[in-house]
């Protein structure tokens, strides 16, 4: 206190100490129940591995059978569709057409090649969804990036569902499916 003598001074500055205490306080149990909210977020995305796994994102698996499945959902009505595809640095390595496609979600093959027909080595590609209506005016389209999960990494406090070669945060996940063991033989 400033000035101990002066009892309205006093008393309006042991409140404010009060208050300040207080607030320390809640900060403190903030901060705990912000580190207990992480913990029980990672360890439940352990329990994601085994499943496929649907978030948004443009990154696709091109495997060892040499195709991949590309995800994504048309806004509106497509009169033409057409789809580039890039590696993992971004470069363009080629494109499709892909044709009328009505509103909702949409799944197309890539047959893993690039723009002169050849085959592209396995790995991490990106694509981008262009479309537009009868009128010529660009549809939106959201892309989803999809793959069984085989394990979970943490970065700066996030946790990321691990594919075959790619990192979808765990917070852009749309859809869990169940894997069917048959499927994988």
């Amino acid at each position: 206190p400033m000035n101990p003598m002066d009892s309205t001074g006093f008393t309006a500055q042991l409140a404010q100490f009060s208050s300040l205490e207080q607030l320390e306080n809640i900060n403190s149990t903030l901060e705990t129940q912000s580190t207990h909210y992480a913990s029980n977020e990672n360890a439940q995305a352990v329990q994601f591995i085994g499943k496929q796994v649907t978030a948004v994102g443009n990154a696709l698996d091109l495997d060892g059978s040499g195709t991949a499945t590309l995800n994504f959902d048309l806004q509106g009505d497509a009169a033409a569709t057409y789809i580039k595809i890039y590696d993992a640095a971004g470069a363009y390595v080629g494109d499709f057409e892909v044709g009328t496609l009505t509103a909702g979600e949409q799944q197309v093959s890539w047959d893993g090649t690039d723009q002169n027909g050849q085959a592209l080595p396995e790995g991490q590609y990106q694509f981008d969804v262009l479309a537009v209506d009868d009128n010529d005016v660009p549809v939106s389209a959201t892309t989803f990036s999809t793959g069984v999960v085989t394990g979970v990494s943490y970065q700066n406090g996030d946790a990321y569902l691990q594919t075959d070669s790619m990192l979808l945060p765990l917070s852009s996940v749309v859809r869990v499916d169940a894997v069917d063991a048959g499927a994988e033989s």
